[in-house]
């Protein structure tokens, strides 16, 4: 009778042992979705702790301005633009990022005095930066407001660069080149009643068939409205 006791009170130790151990597991596999999801949060919040690093912490100089040309090419211009002054405020040596920051500026609304600033420091950086060179020649003449000092510097400017490289290109938008250098001249000299040259520009590198009396009101509006339509084209 004390052997079966024992054994049923064994037995059932046994068997309670067994279903805490069941229960254990069952528990176990229920928690285990949601500590695989509680992983993925974290894992998921960290990453985008570094996505969302504004100042790109995380990146070499190299790489925040390969990422500011890229968002550059985007049209995600005031992105950009904070990428080459990060650059810039991690080591001012750095040209192309002083160009960047002009090329970017210069597409943001109210952006263009900081355009001439940081064009003008590529270039004390660097004179022969040609991009930086053309982008300023072209900052100058939006600047101009038919100022003719400025006019006249952004001409001087352009053929500086068509000089030393006539087949000019900008590097993140292959489609601005010596042409549009040509025409904004072209456009420049006629703000300053010079439009003898500005007809010979137009007529020599845009359109060979091109004539207009240029004694005349009318053949100067004609000019005017050539140079329009170019810039409709090239611009």
């Amino acid at each position: 009778m004390r052997k079966l006791s024992f054994l049923i009170f064994n037995t059932i130790g046994f068997l309670n042992n067994r279903s805490a151990l069941v229960l254990h597991r069952r528990n176990s596999v229920k928690l285990l979705p949601w500590v695989l999801v509680l992983l993925m949060l974290i894992t998921v919040a960290g990453c985008e702790k570094n996505e969302d690093d504004p100042d790109g912490a995380e990146l070499t100089t190299t790489e925040l301005l390969e990422r500011g040309w890229e968002n550059f090419e985007q049209s995600e211009f005031e992105t950009a633009l904070e990428d080459f002054q990060t650059v810039t405020s991690r080591d001012a040596s750095i040209v192309d990022a002083w160009n960047g920051a002009g090329w970017s500026s210069g597409r943001i609304t109210g952006g263009l005095a900081n355009a001439l600033v940081y064009f003008n420091r590529a270039l004390e950086l660097d004179e022969i930066k040609y991009d930086a060179l053309g982008g300023l020649a072209f900052a100058i003449y939006q600047d101009s407001q038919f100022d003719p000092v400025k006019m006249q510097t952004a001409i001087d400017k352009a053929n500086l660069l068509l000089g030393a490289k006539p087949l000019w290109r900008f590097l993140h938008k292959q489609t601005l080149d010596f042409m549009d250098l040509k025409l904004m001249i072209a456009a420049a000299h006629y703000g300053l009643n010079e439009f003898d040259q500005s007809f010979n520009i137009v007529k020599e590198n845009f359109n060979t068939s091109f004539e207009a009396d240029l004694s005349t009101p009318a053949g100067r509006r004609e000019l005017l409205e050539e140079i329009e339509r170019l810039r409709l084209i090239y611009g």
